[in-house]
């Protein structure tokens, strides 16, 4: 099963159903922003969003809540300084991506 939040405003509407797909974006405050969960509930992924492409700094996470990699999106290609950590979110590994 997978959850879906979708947020409008101040308010929070979760929904649960096998055919729902775990990734949500939506308009906040006229930011677009996206999400996607684990089937547990727990974050995987957020991030910006423009042109429905990621945009502007985008977090993943491990399943524990860790983040397991961090950096930056522009117009959907990598950019600038990104860290990728491992399951305990100690730092393995840093690189540096220009439009890839």
């Amino acid at each position: 099963m997978s959850l879906i939040r979708f947020q409008y405003n101040s308010h929070h509407k979760i929904l649960t159903a096998a055919a729902l797909i775990a990734i949500s974006v939506w308009q906040f405050w006229g930011r677009n922003t996206g999400e996607e969960y684990y089937p547990n509930g727990q974050i995987k992924q957020e991030g910006g969003m423009l042109h429905n492409k990621n945009h502007g700094v985008w977090t993943w996470y491990y399943p524990s809540g860790a983040v397991r990699m961090k950096g930056k999106f522009e117009n959907g290609k990598r950019v600038g300084k990104w860290v990728f950590n491992d399951k305990k979110g100690r730092t393995s590994a840093e690189g540096t991506y220009h439009n890839d």
